[in-house]
């Protein structure tokens, strides 16, 4: 018998990328991916804490994280909701609903606060976004190796889009966010594809900001650079980004979206694949306006292209044809909510 289920969205990154690791602007929005969302739902079991989905299952066995480490960050994030609110996780059995959406769109966030949403339900506590986000940031910063900008879970704990970044100051690093209204110009919608082929190794989001930060010229941590080196680093991206948030809008050109995704994809080159490129390129000859990859990049991501909905058919067609999946992407209308 089910106790309790939460869900909540995925995210895409409109802009941004990388840069917001230093204090650069990052446009994020929650989205559901082919209209799903991840799902957690409780029950009751013998014994302690047990978390299973389709990579396996984790548990708590006196203290200590056993079984499959893939879900051992979730663990984490259910110890952080018991000591938050006092309670016991013994005899709960948590089981995840994967949406299917593929990497870099937010899944370790959107999982964590689902899970964090269902357990604190469960326990008679309704919390609040801040208690959210601090749940799911957990959870997400275990998946990204220590290094979450935050910006994920931001977008995944809200029912709006974001400007997001992390502002650093007097040796600490706090994230802000602004909610903005984002929407897609007339006659056109976002396809979310993946690049990422069976048994295809990935990179890890860590490694990638490596990648990032070498290919940059910066081999100290974001928080030992001083302003003026942090800003030699995203000015360039925040232009872009405040130009894909004035074009997002109903009476905004396409084309001019289109191009400007573009502009924001060439500025993370040095975390691209050939599979990404390529598969930019065959939307946009199919019919896409422009587009750009999403998340951290590297071997198995995905990108975003923009397209007109008369060629949705077309260009999902087109990339199909690469081998790789696509899916119709809808700004989500709810942030995390009971099922």
């Amino acid at each position: 018998m089910v106790l309790v289920s939460a869900s909540a969205p995925s995210k895409v990154h409109l802009a941004g990328e990388h840069s917001v690791v230093y204090g650069g602007w990052a446009l994020v929005a929650p989205v559901e991916v082919g209209g799903k969302r991840n799902a957690v739902s409780l029950e009751k079991r013998g014994g302690g804490f047990w978390f299973g989905g389709d990579l396996g299952a984790a548990w708590l066995e006196g203290g200590a994280k056993k079984g499959d480490e893939v879900y051992h960050p979730l663990l984490d994030v259910a110890l952080h909701v018991a000591g938050k609110t006092g309670r016991s996780l013994d005899g709960l059995k948590a089981t995840l609903s994967w949406a299917g959406a593929p990497r870099g769109t937010a899944n370790s966030a959107s999982i964590s606060v689902a899970l964090a949403l269902a357990l604190f339900k469960h326990f008679g506590k309704n919390p609040g976004q801040s208690e959210l986000y601090d749940a799911g940031f957990v959870g997400d910063n275990a998946y990204h190796g220590g290094k979450s900008s935050g910006g994920d879970v931001a977008a995944v704990v809200s029912d709006k889009a974001k400007k997001f970044r992390r502002v650093f100051k007097d040796g600490a690093v706090v994230p802000e966010s602004l909610d903005v209204e984002l929407h897609m110009p007339r006659g056109t919608q976002l396809v979310l594809a993946s690049t990422q082929k069976e048994g295809q190794e990935r990179s890890s989001t860590a490694a990638l900001i490596e990648q990032f930060a070498k290919a940059h010229g910066v081999s100290k941590k974001p928080a030992e650079m001083s302003d003026a080196e942090r800003h030699a680093l995203f000015d360039a991206f925040d232009v872009v980004v405040e130009k894909i948030a004035s074009l997002c809008g109903r009476d905004a050109s396409p084309e001019a979206l289109g191009a400007a995704l573009d502009e924001n994809h060439s500025l993370l080159e040095s975390v691209s694949t050939p599979a990404i490129d390529q598969t930019l390129s065959v939307a946009k000859q199919a019919g896409a306006l422009g587009g750009k990859l999403i998340g951290a990049g590297g071997a198995g991501s995905a990108l975003i292209v923009l397209v007109p909905d008369e060629k949705l058919k077309t260009v999902q067609s087109a990339v199909s044809d690469l081998g790789f999946e696509s899916w119709p992407v809808g700004l989500a209308k709810r942030g995390p909510a009971l099922d």
